[in-house]
């Protein structure tokens, strides 16, 4: 009797172009880590990224990073416990993770964080807190502070310094996988055409990152997400230009098993430009307007604490808003502040630049809400309830915000149009403890493993509660796991 044929595509190259021991799809931070981690191990490594730097998502990020017992939190006199971490990670995804792929996330957490960190990764001074996210302070950045670029930077010099292979601009179209169900390597082109098949005789890491700026992929496997595009004004990408979903795709093909993806949507991006298409910059209010500035909804109203990440990313109070939009004001002074430099300014350099605009200057709130099509009486009304809160110290009765910041009154007066940000994907495919993919069956692919925006959902769950820094986190960590079970391979040439 004739045996069934496999459920992925047949075919494997006459000739391979190049044969090394692992191969690495995608070098944002999890592939990054990857493939230092596995040079480190003697692993001789290809990595090829379609975008034309060493960047990835990360770099776009908040520049978050979750890690329990790390010896920053040691510094800072901070102890943390493995099991906490599980249990808020869980909770945070309505206990729809896998507690053993978390466990394998958590146990490594605190020490790839120096191990970053020994790479030459420069942290921020503290740990943060995230209300209402970790029970106990795990959180930390890269230096410099508003983005992930400082980790992205360490990486890309380690990898340098290695004398790591990356091949950039190059774009992996297919994976080839065995008539025995082994993945043992994929198909890539070049910016110029020219299409390459690579062997890996030990694995291959998919880690090209998630739907990316790709709105029809977004409809597709993210059904709520099609209803946000109906009932937002405006909707943009933060991801770079090569972030288009390609690796769902390609994981299908070899029957890798994929989660949906869950609806994620931020409520503070800038349109930097007018230009379809072009991804957008997220500004991260609640990280900098504590010194004073408020949002304002289409009626001239405030909906939300500014300050707050519950509100911002959990809540998402400004999904409830006419249009889903809303406009951050705040005057001179604030702009001019540290924290106004660090997240404001570069937004408003970008946009005017451009010529677009989402952001407008004027010598009163009522000049400034009729740029932006909001009722003057009712944003000025807005500004005075305000600054008679500021002059009480607070707390505002209306949103709970506790940290008030300075009065709203001296011009010129900035606004900053907030849109919709597509976030980050949250679904991936299934895989095990040790980063590798699995099928339908949860039967494992033998050969290729995920990192990233690609292995999600397990450690995340539902993601209705984000985990503050969890992203980068569950990239770097699964990176390095992938890499230590590729280094753990038996050569398969």
């Amino acid at each position: 009797m004739a045996s069934a044929p496999p459920a992925w595509p047949g075919g494997l190259p006459a000739t391979w172009d190049r044969q090394v021991e692992m191969l690495i799809l995608g070098v944002g931070i999890a592939g990054a880590c990857a493939a230092v981690e596995a040079h480190d191990l003697g692993v001789e490594v290809l990595a090829i990224d379609k975008a034309g730097a060493i960047r990835g998502t990360c770099s776009v990020s908040g520049g978050a990073l979750c890690g329990a017992g790390s010896s920053h939190q040691e510094l800072l006199g901070i102890e943390d416990d493995v099991e906490v971490m599980i249990a808020d990670i869980m909770r945070c995804g309505d206990q729809l993770g896998d507690p053993e792929v978390i466990r394998a996330f958590a146990e490594l957490s605190g020490e790839t964080i120096d191990w970053l960190q020994d790479l030459g990764c420069n942290l921020l001074p503290f740990v943060k807190h995230e209300e209402g996210i970790h029970t106990i302070d795990r959180t930390v950045f890269s230096h410099p502070e508003g983005d992930g670029l400082g980790w992205m930077l360490g990486l890309e010099k380690a990898i340098n310094q290695r004398g790591i292979e990356v091949e950039l601009e190059t774009a992996v179209t297919r994976l080839y996988r065995e008539p025995n169900g082994r993945v043992v390597g994929a198909e890539v082109e070049t910016k110029d055409g020219t299409t390459r098949s690579y062997k890996a005789t030990k694995g291959v890491l998919l880690a090209v990152g998630g739907l990316g700026n790709n709105n029809r992929l977004w409809e597709q496997y993210s059904p709520v997400m099609r209803d946000i595009f109906k009932k937002a004004k405006k909707v943009r990408g933060v991801y770079p230009p090569a972030a288009q979903g390609d690796g769902r795709r390609i994981a299908a093909d070899v029957g890798a098993y994929l989660y949906p993806e869950p609806a994620t949507h931020g409520g503070n991006l800038v349109e930097v430009t007018p230009d379809e298409g072009a991804p957008g910059l997220s500004i991260l209010v609640f990280r900098w307007a504590g010194v004073g500035a408020i949002s304002l909804n289409a009626n001239g109203e405030r909906f939300e604490d500014e300050t707050s990440f519950l509100d911002s990313y959990v809540h998402r109070q400004f999904a409830s808003q006419p249009g889903l939009w809303h406009l951050l004001v705040f005057d001179d002074d604030v702009r001019q502040t540290k924290e106004g430099q660090l997240y404001a300014q570069p937004a408003i350099d970008l946009v005017r630049a451009s010529g677009h605009d989402t952001v407008q200057r004027a010598d009163t709130i009522e000049e400034l809400a009729e740029k932006f099509g909001i009722p003057p009486a009712a944003a000025r009304t807005t500004v005075d309830d305000w600054n008679s809160l500021v002059a009480a110290g607070g707390p505002d009765p209306l949103t709970g915000r506790t940290i008030m910041g300075a009065k709203i009154e001296n011009p010129p007066f900035w606004g900053i149009e907030q849109a919709v940000a597509i976030g980050l994907s949250k679904g991936g495919v299934r895989i095990t403890p040790k980063a590798e993919v699995q099928d339908g069956n949860y039967d494992v692919i033998p050969g290729l493993f995920a990192a990233g925006e690609m292995a999600y959902f397990q450690v995340h769950g539902s993601g209705r509660v984000h985990v503050a820094g969890g992203c980068n986190a569950t990239g770097a960590n699964f990176g390095r796991i992938a890499a230590r079970s590729i280094a753990r391979e038996d050569a398969r040439v």
